[in-house]
């Protein structure tokens, strides 16, 4: 699963513990999620800043700085937070834009639906 979030988007942040509880709950299954961060405009919050959001919020998957990435792009990513599921082959799964209601179910509904479960 990639996310691509930003301190600076209120929603990204909210969404972040969800995120974190979805990871623990299908670590079992073999989920990785790949947080990048895209925060400070294109990008350009440092690694500091990523570290402290990190500590703050209890986050255990792998954050990432994606400034200078090409995922964005190859991706369609024009805002965030956007959350991708991708297959093990690497092919969108499911695609999501935004923090709404009902979120958090549809996200480990795809999982479940993925997972075999």
């Amino acid at each position: 699963m990639i996310n691509n979030w930003a301190t600076d988007c209120t929603n990204s942040m909210k969404e972040l513990p969800y995120l974190q509880q979805i990871y623990t709950e299908y670590l079992a299954d073999s989920l990785i999620i790949f947080g990048i961060n895209y925060g400070g405009g294109q990008g350009t919050e440092g690694f500091e800043t990523i570290s402290q959001v990190r500590e703050q919020r209890h986050l255990t998957f792998i954050l990432l700085k994606g400034g200078e990435t090409d995922v964005k792009s190859n991706y369609g990513v024009t805002l965030t937070p956007v959350t991708i599921i991708l297959e093990r082959s690497g092919k969108i799964y499911y695609y999501m834009e935004g923090f709404t209601a009902g979120w958090e179910g549809n996200l480990r509904q795809k999982l479940d639906e993925l997972f075999g479960k």
